[in-house]
């Protein structure tokens, strides 16, 4: 033992006379607690998420019930994204603050789902291209947005589309994490 107290480590890379070495264990530790800390905060883009892991609280996600196909997009204002899509909501509430970010949409038709926990994905924004809809935020009044406007939606939220008047499917966003 030295003057603190704490065995020195033993030389031939193994323990001896049934002594442990304690600073791999505190090493080993040290590790785990960094690798866990960086997978739990992580950089966060501006629009988006890094992405939707296994320890993600929730991952974003779309329900398509309406008899219309829609458009979503996992990467908003992302890098290598192929096209621009123009936000009504860009800070991702109910309240109207208009951007034009880099978008690429994907196909969601009638009767399916993108997005979740469970496939490891985090839809970040969702639109009816070809036609005016209806949004509803939690405890929040019903917004009408015109066709072609994205509507964004938080790594907590899920928003689920329904039919509702005519042509104009009504899309509930609601707290999922």
């Amino acid at each position: 033992m030295n003057a603190g107290g704490i065995a020195p480590p033993l030389a031939g890379g193994g323990a001896q006379g049934g002594r442990r070495r304690p600073w791999r264990v505190v090493r080993l530790l040290a590790v785990c607690a960094a690798l866990v800390a960086g997978m739990v905060v992580g950089p966060v883009s501006e629009a988006s998420a890094t992405g939707c892991h296994w320890y993600s609280p929730a991952c974003g996600k779309v329900v398509n019930n309406s008899p219309f196909g829609l458009y979503y997009d996992k990467n908003l204002n992302g890098s290598g994204n192929s096209s621009r899509c123009l936000v009504w909501n860009g800070d991702g509430g109910s309240g109207a603050h208009q951007v034009n970010w880099s978008c690429t949409p994907r196909y969601l038709s009638p009767g399916s789902s993108a997005g979740g926990k469970i496939p490891n994905v985090d839809v970040d924004a969702f639109s009816f291209l070809d036609r005016p809809y209806y949004v509803v935020f939690q405890g929040g009044p019903t917004l009408l947005v015109q066709a072609g406007f994205w509507t964004r939606i938080h790594d907590t939220e899920t928003a689920t589309c329904q039919p509702y008047v005519s042509s104009a499917p009504r899309c509930a966003i609601w707290f999922s994490g």
